[in-house]
């Protein structure tokens, strides 16, 4: 990418190449005007107005970045409105600076003059474009912004700058807003040309819980600067009170930063205020971008202070998992988990897109940086309502307005299949995907989509096996040499290395769907193919009765892929009796799954590969009493686990998959994962919803209920 006169490292993650062009091009030119002295404020001193770039191409940015929320589609109305919010907004970042660090030289007669005249002319600007009606609206949000500024600024000049007080969440969020809450008059200036106020209420929330992630990521980003400046922010207010330090020994509040974890308390604080503003930013890809783009430096930042700490692993925070719960309780969180996913829908599933985005100077050879990817866990996701469909909420419309959704989403450069990233030509279709499609279409009963599909099995059945017996997972014609050939364009070294492991390594987790997909497709026609894979699979089990996998986090989902493909083919054999084992031994005290503290995805696989174990035994006399109680006692931790672990009707964000990068191999490795709180919750919900239904139908279930009573 060509140079350019401001900092374009993060935009090349949130814009088009097309749109990045026009903000470069409104930036020169507003510069240019500057410059030249075209604005009157420029000759009322002999001091010109000075605007840093960097500043400029922050209010520029949050214009081309919201405007895609609104009905403009003229560039000249956006460099005109660009102009516009940095004559208004520069006299706002002035104030906020004034008061929140304190320079008298910002309070200059001079200085203050320009920025009137300034605002002047941006007002007598917006005039033009906008009517009466809404230039009064305009000014409501003007004031109610500015006593934003006011307030946060005010609050932490006065408490914490050079004082050491406690924060208070409303402490956290005031400021966090206040300090940012300039950028926000973008809103109605652009909701004014069309008069779509209506649009503004989700976008400002939005904002709102972005401005708090990112000032708790720049506080323990930037720390020990603003020891120095005795800006007292939230970490060290907390470390300083609590362990009554020296407030100037930095190795001192270094060691308790890390050895008492209040780094991961602030940086999982900030990822779940990203996850809330992914949910009201909508179907706008600039800022579900760069609200991933932001995520993606916070989990950075968190993977560097657990590498310093020798622990560099994702950790969910604890759960005391220590009350009971009853069916009735079970039931309503379920429907409560199903409405919260189906509001979710009505915007486009924006927390579920994940973005093909590397951190710059890393990325694909594309015809853009960031590419959306949301057709496999979405079909995914999809098939976990279906399973759920006996819920009066989800209705037909909604599984035919997803599948149609799911049908248009083909792999734009390849002649069939779907995948991760379908507009992306260096990443082919795969099978995890097409197993999720073809389990929609069954679960539909959608005749065209069956026959597309099972003649594209017939195809990858012929063209895709591998000598151990696995199916390829990648939909590519070409043999491996064509296939490296094919990748060899791509910057990333690490992203064509695990293209290539992919390739030549069985992906199990995606054999299992795939199959699973085949037996419920047509297990008398595939037969052969199902057995071999199955087979294959079993022998690749690690000792401990888990399975390595590619990219999927965590160990738990690809066991449960393999048991239900067990459970449908009736089987139970050592393989399945080593897995129980590692389920049973593998349990947290607190009932949860997984590293560390465990977390609601992983403990959800676990819960759901014991319910297909206690099916599967139901079949076949394969275990006695006792195993079969200790297997109710574990489901039982677990799905108090499950219901201690949700934040009403929803739960926060758990990696689902992750792929290491970095440019020398002498060089810590980076991770660039996809956490969804979507996915977390229909996955919960899911296993609820199984561990329900089996409470109420089996035998086992009378045990589970009286465990519940008491």
């Amino acid at each position: 990418m060509q140079r350019y006169d401001l900092d374009v490292s993060r935009l090349i993650e949130i814009f088009t190449k097309e749109k990045l062009e026009n903000i470069v091009k409104t930036h020169r030119n507003i510069l240019k005007k500057i410059n030249n002295k075209k604005y009157a404020f420029s000759n009322v001193s002999d001091n010109n107005l000075e605007i840093e770039s960097k500043s400029l191409y922050y209010f520029i940015t949050y214009v081309y970045m919201l405007e895609e929320s609104f009905s403009i589609n003229s560039f000249k109305v956006l460099e005109l409105v660009s102009e516009i919010s940095m004559l208004i907004i520069h006299p706002f970042q002035h104030f906020l600076l004034a008061n929140y660090e304190n320079k008298d030289e910002m309070n200059t007669p001079a200085k203050n003059l320009q920025l009137q005249i300034g605002l002047c002319e941006g007002v007598e600007k917006l005039q033009r474009i906008l009517s009466k009606e809404s230039m009064e609206k305009f000014w409501t949000y003007f004031n109610k912004y500015y006593n934003e500024v006011l307030e946060g600024a005010n609050l932490f000049k006065l408490n914490h700058v050079g004082k050491i007080k406690n924060y208070t969440e409303e402490d956290i969020f005031s400021i966090s807003v206040g300090l940012n809450a300039h950028s926000k008059i973008v809103l109605p200036i652009l909701a004014g040309i069309n008069n779509e106020f209506d649009k503004i209420s989700l976008l400002e929330k939005s904002l709102d819980h972005y401005y708090v992630a990112h000032k708790l990521f720049l506080d323990l980003k930037i720390w020990k600067k603003d020891l120095e400046r005795e800006f007292y922010t939230p970490i060290l207010t907390e470390v300083i009170m609590a362990h009554k330090n020296a407030i100037h020994d930095k190795e001192k509040i270094m060691d308790l930063l890390y050895g008492n974890n209040y780094d991961e308390k602030y940086l999982i604080k900030a990822n779940r205020e990203v996850e809330k503003a992914l949910f009201l930013c909508g179907s706008n890809a600039p800022c579900q971008k760069s609200l991933r783009s932001i995520q993606s430096r916070i989990n950075l930042l968190l993977y560097d202070f657990r590498t310093l700490k020798g622990e560099p692993k994702r950790i969910y925070p604890y759960i005391e998992s220590n009350k009971e719960y009853s069916g009735e309780d079970i039931k309503k969180q379920i429907a409560d988990s199903v409405k919260w996913i189906l509001n979710q829908s009505k915007s486009g599933y924006p927390e579920l897109t994940h973005w093909g985005v590397f951190l710059h100077p890393y990325g694909f050879t594309g015809e853009e940086q960031a590419l959306p990817g949301d057709v496999y866990y979405r079909s995914y996701l999809l098939n976990l309502m279906f399973s759920m469909k006996n819920n009066s909420a989800i209705t037909n419309a909604y599984f035919e307005k997803e599948l149609n959704y799911l049908e248009n989403r083909k792999h734009r450069y390849f002649k069939e299949g779907w995948g991760h990233f379908p507009d992306l030509p260096e990443i082919p279709p795969d099978i995890g995907t097409l197993g999720e499609i073809i389990l929609n279409a069954v679960a539909a009963r959608d005749v065209t989509l069956l026959k597309y599909t099972k003649e594209l099995v017939d195809k990858i059945i012929s063209q895709n096996p591998n000598k151990d017996g696995t199916i390829n997972y990648w939909l590519t014609e070409k043999d491996q040499k064509g296939f490296f050939n094919s990748i060899s364009s791509v910057k990333c070294i690490y992203i064509r290395t695990l293209l290539k492991k992919m390739y030549k390594n069985p992906v199990i987790s995606a054999n299992a769907q795939f199959i699973y997909a085949l037996i419920i497709l047509d297990y008398n026609k595939y037969s052969e193919v199902i057995e071999n894979v199955y087979s294959s699979i079993l022998s690749k089990q690690n000792p401990d009765g888990s399975w390595k996998d590619y990219y999927f986090t965590g160990v738990h989902f690809a066991i449960w892929q393999i048991l239900r493909c067990t459970k449908q083919l009736n089987r139970f054999n050592s393989q399945i009796r080593l897995s129980l084992k590692y389920l049973l031994e593998s349990q947290h005290d607190n009932g949860a799954w997984g590293q560390v503290f465990g977390d609601p995805k992983e403990s959800s696989y676990a819960i759901l590969s014991l319910i297909e174990i206690l099916e599967l035994s139901r079949n076949k006399i394969v275990m006695n009493e006792t195993e079969k109680k200790a297997i109710v006692s574990s489901i039982h931790k677990g799905i108090i686990y499950l219901m201690s672990s949700a934040t009403g009707s929803y739960w926060h964000g758990v990696d689902f998959g992750e792929i290491q990068i970095k440019k020398i191999s002498t060089e810590p490795a980076d991770f660039i994962e996809y956490r969804s709180a979507t996915l977390t919750t229909a996955v919960s919900a899911y296993a609820l919803n199984r561990f329900y239904s089996y409470m109420e139908h089996s035998i086992e279930g009378e045990t589970i209920k009286s465990l519940l009573a008491n």
